[in-house]
């Protein structure tokens, strides 16, 4: 069986509830990552077989938590370029994958595209894609 660990954007932990207002702020509050995390839900994190990136920022979380070493031996599945671009700048050069344009279909071929070069079985979610 191959289990797949999704990461979109990392929560901002540091946001707290403001009042409504009908103007946007001027400057959004800076986006913070991961730093930790319970040390049995990592070990579960890195038992999987794919990690899925729909942001720079979770590729950031992930190889911070993680480690280069680590994130290089998974199937890296990015929802885009942008994401892709954010592995290699972290050092994840092994099994990348990406679709042309952005969206949750090119993501799942990514995901299979990596299943595949690993040769791991499909994921059940993908066969039904």
């Amino acid at each position: 069986m191959t289990l797949i660990l999704g990461l979109s954007q990392a929560p901002n932990t540091a946001l707290k509830p403001a009042p409504c207002t009908c103007d946007p702020p001027a400057h959004p509050a800076p986006q913070k990552s991961i730093t930790n995390v319970p040390e049995s839900a990592l070990r579960e994190a890195l038992s999987v077989d794919v990690v899925t990136y729909g942001s720079p920022t979770a590729v950031r979380a992930w190889v911070g938590l993680a480690g280069v070493e680590a994130a290089n031996a998974k199937v890296n599945a990015c929802i885009g370029s942008t994401s892709a671009r954010a592995c290699a700048k972290e050092g994840v050069m092994r099994c990348v994958h990406y679709p042309d344009a952005p969206g949750i279909e090119g993501w799942v071929e990514a995901v299979v595209a990596g299943c595949k070069e690993l040769n791991l079985p499909l994921p059940e979610a993908a066969l039904k894609a």
